[in-house]
């Protein structure tokens, strides 16, 4: 079937307990959504013993505004291994390259940082970083006035 789906072309799972893709082939597959050829939202088997995978398997020329080839959002255990991936499309810039993009960031440089709050509790730290900051907009993030004058 060549027409395009919102999301996960070949595959969409939302709230499933498990999933085994194996030896399998998902070619030229367009979503208008998320993930090309399989989509996963919220994959259940987070305290189960079943596990979920996908192994040996072969992605060529899927399409999608994000995740070209699969998207997974919140998949709590899933292996994936010994897959090939060829001509995938409609990958984006990660979110720190488009954060620098779009803030005009040209290093070295020093930035301005304003309405920042500190991350105090260990569980909500995303590095290992001794001070970590969080702030609300990219927009209170630039380069600083001396270095954009240069």
């Amino acid at each position: 079937d060549s027409r395009s789906r919102r999301d996960g072309h070949a595959f969409d799972c939302r709230r499933c307990n498990r999933i085994q893709i194996k030896n399998s082939i998902f070619s030229n597959l367009t979503s208008e959504g998320l993930g090309g050829a399989i989509y996963v939202e919220e994959l259940r088997s987070k305290n189960s013993t079943e596990n979920s995978f996908m192994f040996n398997n072969t992605f060529v020329g899927n399409t999608s505004p994000r995740g070209g080839a699969i998207f997974m959002d919140r998949p709590y255990f899933i292996e994936v291994s010994g897959n090939t991936f060829e001509t995938v499309f409609g990958t984006q810039q990660s979110m720190l390259e488009l954060f620098i993009l779009k803030q005009k960031i040209k290093g070295p440089c020093w930035l301005t940082v304003q309405n920042a709050q500190r991350v105090m509790h260990v569980n909500e730290r995303r590095t290992w970083c001794k001070h970590e900051i969080r702030v609300t907009s990219p927009k209170d993030v630039e380069c600083t006035l001396e270095d954009l004058n240069k």
